[in-house]
């Protein structure tokens, strides 16, 4: 079997060597040179990791050329699908506040309609009631003129032969009826006049009430459009979310899904922060998104291939160590999903190491060429970094009489100010040294916001507060014998990032007021971000992204001690391929010694 083979059927590379030292036959070789099988293994061993650096090499060569249109181009599909359910979001809005003003205005006009018509109502009864005193009355002045012409036709025909009393009751009745005639007439005349005008009233309010009515049926006819368009909108909405939800989805391979299927992944959990676990964010070398967990010891770790090692992706400036959270739009978008399997994002930047250095020289605060080995995060682990060129204001947390061990005795945000072990979690060394200085009431952030030389001496002798004037390797010296006499604290909180500002992919971060006094002149401090610098089998591995065979490999060499590797400083491919060369040429030689050795 095949070292490849075995690598893929789970055995590491010392198993494979282990099983090839039980075999003890020779063979003949081409060159009529008797070997034993285990040398012809070890060559074929060697032989195929040399094929896997070629390729590698060949990768190398080629990383510039890598191909990142789908994701890029799924990208800019999300974020357009993004902006189109943001102007959809904001024209259902719109279009709610038009509904809730039609509906409005509708329940206005109705209870004004209601009204009128409750006027038109009383109105028209008022009417038939006066009509039907006019039936009356017009009833009653037939009947009069009735009376009035049997009395009239009495006195008419009056003669020689009629009674006298007969004629006068004639016409005193006549008298009577024309006085009710009268009367009657008056009246008639009262309530012709009522009539008309309850007529003319109710016509206003018949007509008052069909414009209401007019209005409301416009207003339900325009309410019943934006209805309708608010319903497109909402419908159009759920397809573009449903296609980013999808276009999400495929941002991240299949293969990383089925780890979160397999592993039951739940990727709404959130760490104790509230913030969340899972994220999905975009890889350097591959330009590919990926499932990131944040609690993989404050790292952004895949989870790929257990046995070769986490999958690790450098970006931004340096390795991944977390994200800071960016509100003013800077950085890059990452993902995450909310209680509701909803997609939301963030802008962030990966986080890199911060010390204040001094500008002792008063040429800005710069950093060095040279590639030294530090523990800048304070992790115990070394970490390649440009070393400083200016002095680097350090501390001694643990009292061991040494200052600057690591980051986590520099100022910056890697600080650890009691010394239990824990990032103190200040988010750059203005705001850690501003601690130190408050804790010890040497300054009140008001009135006071400089450090004396006496509060300067007070941190010297209980902080073991120095300088290192010749970079992060160089011994701790006392700010007093270097001639600073004060520190003045940043005036304020907010501060100004330079990315890159050495050429080296560093970034400097500069604040209001934070000065120094050094021999009578007054000069600047500023927090240096260091990138950590990727070592050529780390550089191999992200190149090798999510390849669990390389992952397996360079973890071994490593791990072993196999291959001894320099950092690169340049991003040069051709210097970068002569180190794969190197590389190459060290592990044959690496793996034939512990062959010979084992023998």
């Amino acid at each position: 079997m095949s070292y490849i083979n075995k690598l893929n059927s789970g055995k590491s590379v010392e198993e494979y060597i282990k099983e090839t030292d039980k075999k003890e036959s020779t063979t003949e070789s081409s060159q009529g040179v008797v070997t034993t099988e285990t040398e012809n293994d070890t060559v074929k061993l060697s032989d195929e990791i040399s094929n896997k650096l070629d390729e590698l090499s060949s990768q190398l060569k080629n990383i510039s050329d890598i191909d990142s249109t789908n994701a890029t181009s799924a990208f800019s599909r999300i974020q357009d699908l993004k902006s189109n359910i943001s102007t959809y979001t904001s024209q259902i809005a719109y279009l709610d506040e038009q509904i809730s003003l039609k509906e409005s205005q509708i329940q206005e006009i109705t209870e004004k309609l209601e009204k009128v018509q409750k006027e038109y109502d009383e109105i028209e009864e008022e009417l038939k009631e006066k009509q039907k005193k006019l039936e009356e009355t017009n009833s009653k002045i037939e009947k009069i003129n009735k009376q009035i012409e049997k009395q009239k036709k009495i006195v008419d025909n009056a003669d020689g032969n009629s009674s006298e009393d007969e004629i006068k009751a004639a016409c005193s009745k006549l008298s009577s009826y024309y006085s009710q005639l009268s009367s009657l007439y008056s009246e008639k005349a009262n309530l012709e006049d009522a009539i008309s005008s309850l007529s003319r009233d109710l016509e206003n309010k018949s007509n008052t009430i069909s414009q209401y009515e007019s209005q409301i049926s416009t207003l339900e006819n325009n309410l019943s459009a934006i209805t309708t368009k608010k319903s497109n909108i909402e419908t159009e909405k759920a397809a573009a979310e449903e296609e980013l939800n999808n276009s999400m989805l495929s941002l991240v391979s299949e293969d990383e899904w089925k780890l979160v299927e397999e592993n039951n992944i739940d990727l709404t959990e959130k760490l104790d922060n509230g913030e969340p676990r899972y994220i999905f964010a975009q890889g350097k070398q591959d330009n590919q998104y990926h499932i990131y967990d944040m609690s993989a010891n404050s790292s952004l770790a895949r989870m790929y291939c257990p046995s070769g090692g986490y999958d690790i992706i450098a970006s931004g400036n340096g390795n991944i160590s977390g994200f800071t959270k960016k509100d003013d739009g800077t950085g890059s978008t990452v993902f995450y999903m909310d209680d509701c399997d909803t997609f939301c994002e963030f802008n962030a930047c990966y986080s890199t190491c911060s010390p204040l250095s001094f500008d002792i020289n008063g040429d800005g605060v710069k950093t060095s060429s040279n590639i030294i080995n530090y523990d800048i995060d304070g992790d115990g682990i070394l970490d390649k970094i440009n070393d400083s060129a200016d002095a680097v204001l350090v501390f001694d947390k643990d009292g061991n009489g040494i200052s600057g061990e690591d980051g986590s005795e520099c100022f910056g945000n890697n600080t650890d100010l009691d010394g239990d072990g824990i990032k103190d979690g200040f988010k750059d060394g203005f705001e850690a040294l501003k601690e130190l200085a408050k804790q010890n009431n040497l300054i009140n952030g008001t009135n006071d916001n400089t450090l004396d030389i006496k509060d300067i001496e007070f941190l010297e002798e209980n902080f073991g507060l120095k300088l290192k004037l010749n970079g992060y390797g160089s011994e701790a010296v006392s700010l007093k014998d270097v001639g600073i006499t004060e520190i003045n604290l940043g005036t304020t909180d907010e501060t100004t990032l330079i990315d890159d500002f050495d050429g080296q992919g560093n970034q400097l971060m500069k604040q209001e007021g934070a000065t120094f006094t050094i021999n009578g002149e007054t000069k600047e401090y500023a927090d240096i971000w260091h990138k950590k610098i990727l070592t050529d089998v780390e550089k191999a591995a992200e190149i090798f992204s999510g390849d669990s065979l390389s992952f397996s490999m360079n973890s071994y060499l490593i791990n072993n001690n196999f291959i001894t590797t320099k950092a690169t400083s340049s991003t040069n491919n051709e210097e970068g391929l002569e180190e794969i060369k190197e590389i190459k040429k060290t592990a044959k030689e690496k793996l034939k010694e512990i062959q010979k050795n084992k023998k």
